[in-house]
């Protein structure tokens, strides 16, 4: 998301005109966009200056792990004459969410037990917790560990069927 914050300033021997804002908040992963405006009374060009994070055009693309405050000043001058504005960019934490680690194939015969780990990984560093839900007759899964042993009739009577009503075909054994 891209969020352009307008600075206006008055620039009556350089003075910053809207010197009320002083805080702006935006989300990790936003664009911030600084804007200022100056009036100069001798009408010369103004130059801005931006301190870090933010580069030489008041722009910057914000990420994870950007949360905080910064303190940046802004700085208008017309080559003789300079004025700041002091401005408080506070960058909120945005939660991202957890993801998968890649599961092997796994084969199992029937009347054999399966056992895999289940692991996941946020990038925040945020407790998971673990749920599983429509599993396999006699399959459990606790402690983020998968344990089942399917028995001789398991593919004809219970997967086939789950597996064959989920896409809506008919099933008859």
């Amino acid at each position: 998301m891209k969020k352009i914050i307008f600075l206006l300033i008055i620039l009556l021997q350089l003075v910053f005109v809207n010197a009320q804002l002083t805080n702006i908040t935006v989300n990790e992963g936003d664009l911030v966009s600084l804007k200022p405006e100056a009036i100069d009374e001798d009408m010369d060009n103004i130059f801005y200056n931006f301190s870090k994070p933010l580069d030489q055009n008041g722009e910057w693309q914000t990420n994870y792990d950007d949360a905080g405050e910064y303190k940046i000043t802004v700085t208008a001058s017309d080559g003789k004459l300079t004025d700041t504005q002091k401005v408080l960019l506070i960058v909120e934490d945005k939660d991202r969410a957890p993801f998968f680690e890649p599961l092997n194939n796994a084969f199992v015969n029937e009347n054999e037990q399966l056992i895999f780990n289940v692991t996941a990984t946020d990038p925040d560093g945020d407790k998971i917790t673990y749920l599983a839900i429509d599993l396999p007759d006699d399959a459990g899964f606790v402690n983020n560990k998968f344990k089942w042993t399917p028995s001789f009739d398991t593919v004809k009577k219970n997967w086939l069927e789950k597996i064959i009503t989920r896409i809506h075909i008919p099933y008859k054994p």
